[in-house]
């Protein structure tokens, strides 16, 4: 065999290693990772970039019929009307994220206030948020499960809105959000009474 065949081959096996080592990377990678990749694959239909907004309509179309018999009034009498209602529905015309994220602080603010009037969060000196709301509201029973799954669900659309950076909503659905938002807080208001 020639110095030249020897070259030959080197170089072709050179190139095959070359060819090979990527996907053989990727694919370790893959094997290696896979259970949290596993774990971020529900995410991904979430955070398509050209498809946020059409994902945020459904979501919020799923829940405002959820939210029908979760959150029927407590008495026969049709539900007061919020004074902020007129100010958020304007606000979703103008801008609909901001819409969402003050709807979501209204809630907030409302599961607050229902679960301090039960005796919980008043000793700790941050307010209470996120989950840790949601296990007070559990824990005092301010809510029962169908409406807790109404306020998680609200605060995850919230979540959506509020840390991807390319998401639009469309007006309609910031105000059907509003809409069940305020929905929420005349349930929790009527839990304080």
């Amino acid at each position: 065999m020639g110095e030249k065949t020897l070259m030959d081959w080197f170089q072709f096996t050179a190139s095959v290693i070359s060819s090979l080592a990527w996907p053989a990377v990727v694919l370790a990678v893959v094997i290696l990772l896979r259970r949290p990749l596993a774990g971020l694959l529900p995410l991904l239909r979430r955070f398509k970039y050209k498809d946020l907004e059409v994902e945020f309509d459904r979501e919020v179309r799923e829940l405002r019929d959820e939210a029908a018999a979760a959150l029927r009034p407590l008495s026969g009498a049709a539900p007061p009307k919020l004074p902020e209602q007129g100010s958020l529905l304007q606000l979703a015309s103008v801008a609909p994220r901001a819409a969402v994220v003050e709807a979501w602080l209204l809630v907030e603010s409302a599961a607050r206030r229902a679960i301090e009037a039960r005796g919980v969060g008043r000793e700790t000196e941050q307010p209470v948020s996120g989950p840790q709301l949601t296990r007070a509201l559990m824990q005092t029973e301010a809510l029962d499960n169908a409406a807790r799954a109404v306020f998680d669900r609200l605060r995850m659309l919230r979540n959506q809105a509020v840390h991807s950076p390319h998401f639009a909503i469309g007006e309609e659905s910031a105000r059907e959000y509003a809409e069940l938002a305020l929905a929420l807080v005349r349930r929790l208001e009527a839990e304080v009474r």
